[in-house]
């Protein structure tokens, strides 16, 4: 699924070429089997049918102590819906509850209006600009 998506002309308006999914998935393997664990790369499936339509990421490697930074991506199809808010507040969740994150960043294109729209409804406030991407934070907090 995730291959499908990563050629969609939709999703492919935000980025300079197709994401490398055997990478993205090679990636998510290794972060697994690493200790202590600081990156998690988790898909996104509907809960009744298992379809996996998108994936979401937290990175706590090169970030501050108590903060990380998430990406969230999902096939065009379910744009829109609530998905990708939901995957986000759990992961928010997450990050605060399991590991201690009280700052979450993320960063996306300037002509994302979609990606801005739903970290500002996450809770993210925009913070900036760094090499034409818009830069977000939201404080979280720890459980």
């Amino acid at each position: 699924m995730l291959r499908e998506y990563h050629s969609d002309p939709r999703y492919l308006e935000h980025y300079f070429e197709a994401p490398d999914t055997d990478s993205i998935v090679s990636c998510a393997i290794h972060w697994a089997r690493e200790c202590p664990r600081e990156n998690y790369q988790l898909v996104v499936e509907l809960k009744v049918s298992r379809k996996i339509i998108g994936c979401i990421g937290l990175r706590q490697k090169g970030c501050a102590t108590g903060a990380a930074e998430i990406g969230v991506e999902l096939s065009p199809d379910y744009w829109g819906v609530g998905y990708a808010s939901e995957a986000v507040r759990e992961l928010m969740h997450f990050a605060s509850s399991s590991l201690a994150i009280t700052t979450l960043l993320a960063a996306t294109s300037p002509s994302n209006t979609r990606a801005g729209n739903l970290l500002k409804s996450c809770g993210f406030v925009q913070k900036g600009t760094r090499m034409n991407q818009c830069l977000f934070q939201a404080r979280v907090n720890a459980a």
